[in-house]
Parts: structure tokens; sequence; C-alpha cells
């Protein structure tokens, strides 16, 4: 009976020597699985670390990246809108001196016009008062030659007249209601003397001159004719 006590005892610590190994043994692993574990998770925590560190780095360097692009953008949208307006300005420049210079033309080619055709009208005018005098001192010159040869003829006028030998009525400038040598005796004639005509800034001869002096030379000529003298002379 006791020995079976002595066995059983011995078997009991043989059990318990059986069951205390296989726990040290354990508490090994789990350590040596915890220190795993706790360096598995420190390397993921360093390796997601490392990660989002690198993604913070690629977003920051995108980002700056991205404003950078949109800087450049906006500096090349500010410097075409720059440029657009000093393009703008340089045409409206460019526009307004050509509006001017076009305007000046203009301005010259009227002033040439005006100028033109004011020459053309005192040309045709000068040419027209050129014509009248050399008409005025033909009819003149004609009228003295002819009055060499008058003839007395009867006229309701209230002046004498005379027609020459192509049959042409001349008036003497007598009235008919004075007599003819008291009439001469009153306008004394100089035989001697020569009635210049004088010009105007245009070179032309006054035709109001040329009539009145054309009127008093047939009367001192009829006053000649009747004296037998010389009759005056004219120069143009």
């Amino acid at each position: 009976m006791k020995d079976n006590k002595v066995q059983k005892k011995i078997r009991l610590d043989d059990d318990d020597e059986t069951a205390t190994l296989p726990s040290e043994s354990t508490d090994e692993e789990d350590t040596r699985a915890e220190e795993e574990a706790r360096l598995a998770a420190e390397k993921k925590a360093r390796r997601a670390a490392r990660e989002t560190r690198l993604a913070a780095e690629e977003e920051a360097k995108r980002a700056a990246q991205e404003e950078a692009r949109r800087a450049a953008e906006e500096e090349a949208r500010r410097a075409a809108r720059e440029k657009a307006r000093r393009a703008a300005r340089e045409a409206r420049v460019a526009a307004e001196e050509e509006a001017k210079r076009a305007a000046r033309e203009e301005a010259r080619l009227v002033a040439e016009d005006e100028r033109a055709a004011a020459e053309e009208e005192a040309r045709l005018a000068a040419e027209y008062e050129r014509a009248a005098a050399e008409e005025n001192a033909r009819a003149a010159a004609n009228s003295y030659d002819r009055g060499n040869h008058l003839e007395p003829t009867a006229d309701d006028s209230t002046e004498e007249q005379f027609v020459d030998e192509d049959g042409h009525e001349y008036d003497t400038g007598i009235p008919r209601d004075r007599d003819d040598n008291e009439y001469c005796d009153e306008n004394p004639t100089d035989e001697n003397s020569d009635i210049n005509l004088t010009e105007n800034s245009n070179g032309l001869y006054d035709k109001y001159e040329i009539q009145e002096i054309y009127d008093n030379e047939q009367t001192k000529k009829s006053c000649a004719l009747l004296h037998q003298t010389v009759p005056f002379n004219i120069s143009l």
C-alpha cells in the first residue's frame, strides 16, 4: 500500500515535472513571438511612416509643381494680355497717325485744288480783261482813224454825229444845242498832248477809264476837225 503511494507520488511528481517543462518552453516562444510581433509592428510602422512621408513629400512636390504650372500659365496669360494691349495701343496710335496724315493730305489736295481753281479763274479773268482792253484799244484806234473822214449827218440824238466813208455813224460828243466853234473854244485842245492809260495791278487797263478817254477824245477830235488841227494821240 505504501509502495503504491510512493509510486503515485513519483508519478505525480513526474507529471508535475512534465507539466512544468512545457510551460517554460511556451513562455519563451510567447516572448519570442511578442518580440517578433513588436519588431514587425515597428517595422510596419516605420514603413508606414516612410510611405506617409514619401507620399507627403510627393504630394508637396506635386502641389509645388502644380502651383508653378499655374503661376507659369498665369504669367503667360498676363504676358499675352499685356502684349495684346500693347499691340492694340500701337495699332490705335498708328491708326490715329494714319488718319491725321490722310487728313493733312486731303487738306493739301483741297488747298491745291482751290489754289489751282483760283489761279485758273484769275487767269481767265485776266485774259478776259486783257482781251476787253485790247478790243477797246482797237476800237478807240479805229475810231481815231475814222475821225479823219467824218461827214455830218442828221440824227435825233443830243450830240452831233458824222458818217465816215464806210457809212459808220460817229458821235462827235458836241451837244446839238451848242455852237461848234463856241463849244470848242470853251474846250481848247492841245495837238501835241498824249493821253496815257494807267495799268491796274493785273496789268490791265480800266475799261471805264478807256471809255471816258474815248468819249473825251471824240469831242476833242471833232473840235480839231473844226479847227483843221491834228487830233490827239493816245498811247496804249
